[in-house]
């Protein structure tokens, strides 16, 4: 007689959903979440309460802070767009050229701006309309002409406006630097030609087409040579290693 033989099989016990680790993962992470939720949004800890400006002399703090909180979207230092802000400063502001913005924790946010120097004051041939110029020919602020090289040129400038190229322009400040003892005071540019104004009513004629590091140099050595008579028109030193003085006393 054959035995029959009959595996048996155990049931393994039903875990409960709230003994599984996935059930307890889940919870820690929307608790997480809505506490989360709770400190970035409605926890008054770290809402904003101070904004310091700082690095500003140009333009005016009050004024900053206005464009500041008119760029504010949320209460929470933690969801304060700080790309809005920067833009917009920079937008209402020519004189500054970047701007910083950093939340300090819990509840302040500083902006720092820095603006740009003026190493000139351009103005139009009429010297009625002035601006402040940085290094980058860029013109960030209306002025009256100022104790700084004066430069004007022919067309019309406004505000904002890139009135010169910035390699020009520093090549004129260095000119500037090395002849501003004899008395230079404006520099007047038509086109390629430059015309330097002096105290004594006396210029000087230079060019953008050679080097005028080269030109300044024939100038001074013109100038230890020579007496300067009062009735001196100008001094050209356009050309290479030569210079040619005119009087008003001399025919055309």
């Amino acid at each position: 007689m054959k035995k029959s033989y009959k595996k048996s099989y155990r049931r393994k016990p039903k875990i409960p959903f709230y003994k599984k680790s996935f059930f307890w993962k889940l919870l820690a992470f929307v608790v997480l979440f809505f506490v989360l939720i709770y400190v970035t949004v409605f926890c008054e800890f770290f809402w904003i309460k101070n904004i310091n400006i700082s690095g500003n002399e140009l333009v005016d703090q009050k004024r900053v802070l206005d464009v500041v909180n008119n760029s504010i979207n949320a209460k929470s230092i933690f969801l304060v767009n700080r790309v809005i802000i920067k833009d917009n400063i920079l937008n209402e502001f020519p004189e500054v050229y970047l701007v910083n913005v950093r939340r300090d924790f819990p509840g302040t946010l500083v902006v720092n701006v820095m603006e740009r120097n003026a190493i000139a004051t351009w103005c139009d041939s009429s010297l009625e309309s002035c601006f402040l110029i940085d290094k980058d020919g860029f013109l960030f602020k209306k002025t009256e002409p100022k104790n700084m090289v004066l430069i004007s040129s022919n067309g019309s400038f406004n505000l904002e406006d890139t009135a010169i190229d910035p390699e020009k322009l520093s090549e004129l400040n260095n000119l500037w630097q090395e002849i501003k003892d004899v008395g230079v005071y404006w520099f007047e540019i038509n086109g390629s030609e430059i015309v330097a104004h002096t105290f004594d009513n006396w210029d000087i004629k230079f060019t953008f087409n050679n080097l005028l590091s080269s030109q300044a140099r024939v100038l001074r050595i013109i100038l230890e040579k020579e007496i300067i008579e009062d009735d001196l028109e100008y001094i050209d030193v356009r050309f290479e290693n030569r210079a040619y003085l005119k009087s008003s006393t001399q025919g055309s």
